[in-house]
């Protein structure tokens, strides 16, 4: 008798290659959308990026235009009240006088005069003619 020799079920070989494959799309498809998020990620970044540039741009200008307006402010207080100059100018004083003052000083100085002695023949020429 002879033995008939059994034939082994033979695997089909594109059972093994599926899960292979499988993996590589699966990756293939990962990779894509990790690319994609990349993409987004750098192009958020780069709009940072510009809008921080854009924000310390305008902040250095505006501290240059606070800095200059702090000295112009401090140079005028110096002219006002200092009276400091630059060099080639000349500084004017105009002094305001208070006509109330002006007056009670008058009044001060006519009464002291009376308490002296009237302040003498001159004086007394000059008030008739002026109508006191």
């Amino acid at each position: 008798m002879v033995k008939k020799k059994k034939k082994k079920k033979e695997e089909p070989k594109y059972l093994v290659l599926i899960p292979f494959v499988a993996v590589v799309i699966f990756l293939f498809f990962l990779n894509i959308n990790l690319w994609n998020q990349r993409k987004i990620t750098e192009e958020q970044l780069e709009s940072v990026e510009k809008r921080l540039e854009e924000i310390s741009g305008k902040e250095y200008l505006e501290g240059q235009l606070q800095g200059k307006d702090l000295e112009d402010e401090i140079e005028r207080i110096a002219r006002e009240q200092l009276l400091l100059r630059r060099e080639g100018e000349n500084v004017i004083v105009i002094s305001r006088e208070d006509p109330e003052e002006d007056e009670s000083e008058e009044e001060e100085e006519e009464e002291e005069e009376k308490r002296e002695g009237g302040g003498g023949f001159w004086e007394e020429l000059k008030r008739a003619f002026s109508g006191e």
